[in-house]
């Protein structure tokens, strides 16, 4: 009888261990995707930075033009 406890213990053991690793694992492998989504949140900020720094030049642009354009007629 004692060794049936003996084993019953060291098989809940190796399961108790086994769930442990699979529970590290998970833990690592969300570790891994929450950086991930870190570094794409970043590049999205970058990059919309980027294209309304683009745009603002774009309409900077515009203005100038309207503004030349106004200047010739002006001038006719």
């Amino acid at each position: 009888k004692l060794a049936t406890l003996r084993a019953e213990i060291d098989a809940a053991n190796e399961r108790a261990e086994t769930s442990e690793q699979a529970l590290k694992q998970l833990e690592d492998q969300q570790t891994d995707r929450d950086q991930e989504l870190i570094s794409y949140q970043n590049r999205i900020r970058r990059l919309e930075d980027e294209a309304q720094m683009r745009e603002d030049q774009l309409d900077e642009a515009k203005q100038f033009q309207r503004d030349n354009e106004a200047t010739l007629n002006e001038s006719d």
